[in-house]
């Protein structure tokens, strides 16, 4: 059995932050899993989440994977990850978390075993309460903080800059105009909305995403198979 757990914040008031791209990537992924339903399989199986009080988690199994989003808010995922681990006596090492990350460049993500971010509250209280750091992570970059400058839309800008030091400073203060949120500490920033052109993009990232771990549960699960 395979655990996949997406990192967000519940309510409204979070929908839509950098900080619920793991909510988003189970969303996307739930719809995609549907081809995996085992045939005469005694699991339950579940079009839509709901919520498990005794997991303090949102759950959709679908065959012998299990999708969960931990509603005892960011900090404190640990919580119903590791009853859910002990429920089910599954080893972290079929543990996979999905969660946004300042360290990688918005659009972009990485799927990595036992190594994370420098900082993440809800990826550190899951290794906490686990007593390990062994178990898969989806890293999905969020940071878009000063990159306003690589859009070609504003080369135009700095038009008529003839020396080096014309550009550097046209640069700088393109870089303040049209990155309001540069000098934003991350513990806010990851709270803050995607704009419209930066939700289009994630949503690109998470079909990417969603797409390699469909593709990666489907060979474990195709291994299995031809061993039994």
């Amino acid at each position: 059995m395979k655990i996949i757990v997406g990192l967000g914040n519940p309510g409204r008031e979070y929908e839509n932050t950098r900080h619920n791209t793991g909510f988003l990537v189970l969303e996307k992924l739930k719809n995609r899993l549907i081809k995996f339903q085992i045939p005469n399989s005694k699991q339950t199986q579940s079009s839509k989440f709901q919520f498990s009080k005794r997991f303090g988690a949102e759950v959709c199994q679908k065959g012998d994977v299990l999708l969960v989003k931990p509603q005892t808010y960011m900090n404190e995922s640990g919580k119903s990850v590791a009853a859910i681990l002990r429920f089910y006596k599954v080893d972290p090492k079929d543990l996979w978390v999905v969660h946004d990350d300042l360290d990688i460049v918005f659009g972009d993500y990485k799927i990595h075993f036992g190594r994370g971010p420098k900082i993440h509250n809800g990826v550190n209280d899951i290794e906490e309460r686990l007593g390990t750091e062994e178990f898969w992570r989806v890293r999905v970059g969020v940071d878009s903080r000063g990159r306003e400058i690589r859009n070609s839309s504003l080369r135009p800008d700095i038009a008529g800059a003839t020396t080096g030091r014309q550009i550097t400073n046209k640069l700088k203060s393109l870089i303040f105009k049209n990155s309001k949120h540069g000098k934003v500490p991350g513990r806010k920033y990851v709270l803050m909305k995607l704009s419209g052109d930066e939700k289009a993009k994630m949503d690109e990232t998470v079909e990417r995403a969603v797409k390699e771990i469909s593709e990666r549960i489907d060979e474990h699960h195709t291994s299995l198979i031809s061993k039994s």
